[in-house]
């Protein structure tokens, strides 16, 4: 079943319309390996996001993606998702949606939900052991898997690998990502059997840069050059005075002392010049010595990443 529009421009309406033409525009292309099932879950999707019913809109779409599973199916759980209040559900189904085989102006829109959902949400890994469950809260998935949770403080159990279920409370702050893997029994009993490792030291953390020495240092220059120029000016004028104080035969005592002035003026802003510029030029050397470039910290697709295991 496919639904055809004229055009769509989800910008130029309000958000519920918006989301109504992506539903219509974006139904699922017929393919051949299409079953009856997953068109009539799509249809009774489409009809209850019509009415507002999302949450069982969102439900029948998921069901129509797991029977064939296409973008467009995927991408209006998402949407219904949302409207329905479950934030993490919706980022599952965008994600599902982004991998699939979308239209570029619902990849575009998709790509930007999803992105806005990660900054608000955790992202829970369950790294192993392979072949058990996870579940946090009512959803439980084959591990590896993946879940967007909203912040807080949430429980992840592991089961069905044998062993009796094992949980962990974490508290995760949004905008994070949290590795969580869980070593089979043996391992565990084998860890705990082992030698502790020897500790060792771990080396400081460089300091970061400071902005205020670099600061200090071209202020000094700055103003050492600016007083290297008032030197020669001042002692320009020195020899002027000097000059008609000769012309005048040395007859004029005020003329004299005029000079005398003007040359202790002329000594005393070329030491000031030399010792503010050597100042500024020194801490620009000594900071740039002792620099060293910045550790970088390794940062998940949903912000820092963190990993642990049970």
């Amino acid at each position: 079943m496919t639904f055809a529009v004229s055009r769509w421009r989800p910008t130029a309406f309000g958000p519920a319309f918006a989301l109504l033409a992506a539903l219509v525009l974006l139904a699922p292309r017929t393919h051949a390996d299409d079953s009856a099932a997953a068109a009539r879950a799509f249809e009774q999707g489409a009809k209850l996001f019509a009415e507002r019913e999302y949450r069982q809109a969102a439900q029948l779409f998921s069901r129509a993606y797991k029977l064939s599973p296409h973008g467009d199916s995927a991408y209006n759980a998402a949407l219904s998702w949302e409207r329905a209040g479950e934030r993490g559900l919706a980022a599952e189904s965008y994600a599902e949606a982004v991998g699939r085989d979308l239209r570029a102006e619902a990849r575009k829109d998709a790509e930007a939900r999803l992105l806005e959902l990660k900054r608000a949400l955790v992202l829970i890994i369950v790294a192993e052991p392979e072949g058990a469950r996870a579940s946090i809260g009512d959803r439980a998935r084959e591990i590896p898997a993946e879940f967007f949770v909203e912040p807080g403080r949430r429980l992840v159990t592991v089961f069905g690998d044998g062993h009796p279920p094992r949980s962990r409370q974490l508290d995760v702050r949004a905008g994070t990502e949290h590795i969580i893997e869980v070593p089979p029994e043996d391992k565990k009993e084998k860890a705990a059997a082992a030698p502790p490792p020897t500790s060792r030291r771990l080396p400081p953390e460089p300091n970061k840069p400071s902005k205020l020495w670099p600061a200090l240092g071209w202020t000094g220059v700055a103003i050492g050059s600016v007083l290297a120029g008032a030197t020669t000016y001042l002692g320009v004028q020195a020899k002027d005075a000097r000059n008609e104080f000769n012309d005048s035969l040395r007859l004029d005592p005020n003329e004299r002392q005029d000079v005398l002035d003007q040359q202790a003026r002329t000594r005393a802003v070329g030491i000031a010049a030399a010792i503010v510029g050597t100042f500024g030029v020194t801490i620009l050397v000594v900071h740039s010595a002792k620099s060293r470039p910045e550790v970088a910290l390794r940062l998940g697709p949903t912000g820092a990443a963190f990993r642990s295991r049970f």
